[in-house]
C-alpha cells in the first residue's frame, strides 16, 4: 500500500472512515461463548476479523509477526506470538497466548497448533486496539460516557406472554440457554427454571443471587 501521494490529514481522514467501519457492530450470531451465558467468556472468532478487515480496510490494512520464535512463559506452560496490525498510517502491537499439551512424557505435542493459534490470538489483540468488537462483546465498561459507545439494547420482534413487551437480546440468550420454548422475558420466565442457574450467569442476566 502505498500512501506517499497522501498528505497527513488525507491519511487522518481516511484513517477515521476505514476505523468507523470497522467498530460497527458484526452480524448477529458472530459472537461465541467459551461458556454458555457468560458474557466475560465472549469472544469473536478469529476468521470475522479477517473478513471484516478485507471488507472495509481491503487494501490500507496489513499484519505482519513481530516475534521470530514463540516466546515461552513458564510459569504457565504458554507460549506467546506477537504481530503488528497496521491500517493506513497507524499501527498497534497484539499478544497472543496459547497453551502447550504434553504427553505423559511430556512431551509437547501440539506446537505447530499452539504456534498457529497464538499468532491468530495475537491479531485479534490488535483489532481490539482499533476497537473492534467492542460493541459485540459488552464487556462491563462498555457504558462508561468515556468509551464512547451509546448502546441501545436490541429488541426481538418476539413478544413475553406475560408482560407483552418485546424481548431483548439478553431474553433471548437466557431462553437459548435454558432450552425455555415460551417466549417470555428474564424477569417473567418462571423462578424454577432460573433456580439452579450457575451465580456468574445468574449474575450476567441481572437474576437475584
Amino acid at each position: 500500500m502505498d500512501l506517499s501521494n497522501y498528505s497527513l490529514l488525507e491519511l487522518q481522514q481516511l484513517f477515521t472512515e476505514i476505523q468507523q467501519k470497522l467498530k460497527k457492530p458484526f452480524p448477529n450470531g458472530t459472537v461465541q461463548y467459551k461458556t454458555a451465558g457468560i458474557a466475560k467468556s465472549s469472544y469473536i472468532p478469529y476468521q470475522a476479523y479477517i473478513h471484516r478487515l478485507n471488507t472495509d480496510a481491503g487494501g490500507f490494512w496489513k499484519w505482519r509477526q513481530s516475534t521470530d520464535k514463540p516466546i515461552y512463559h513458564e510459569e504457565t506452560d504458554s507460549i506467546e506470538m506477537r504481530g503488528i496490525l497496521s491500517i493506513v498510517n497507524c499501527e498497534v502491537e497484539g499478544q497472543g497466548f496459547y497453551y502447550l499439551k504434553r504427553d505423559n512424557n511430556k512431551k509437547v505435542t501440539n506446537y505447530d497448533e499452539a504456534i498457529k493459534s497464538a499468532v491468530k490470538n495475537a491479531l485479534s489483540d490488535a483489532c481490539n486496539f482499533y476497537e473492534m468488537g467492542w460493541i459485540d462483546l459488552k464487556r462491563k465498561w462498555i457504558g462508561n460516557p468515556g468509551v464512547g459507545i451509546m448502546l441501545e439494547e436490541e429488541k426481538s420482534e418476539k413478544i413475553c406472554v406475560k408482560c407483552k413487551n418485546n424481548l431483548t437480546t439478553k431474553d433471548e440468550e437466557l431462553l437459548n440457554l435454558t432450552k425455555w420454548n415460551q417466549p417470555y422475558c428474564v424477569n417473567d420466565l418462571p423462578d424454577h427454571v432460573k433456580r439452579d442457574l450457575p451465580k456468574e450467569q445468574k449474575a450476567y442476566f441481572g437474576i437475584p443471587l
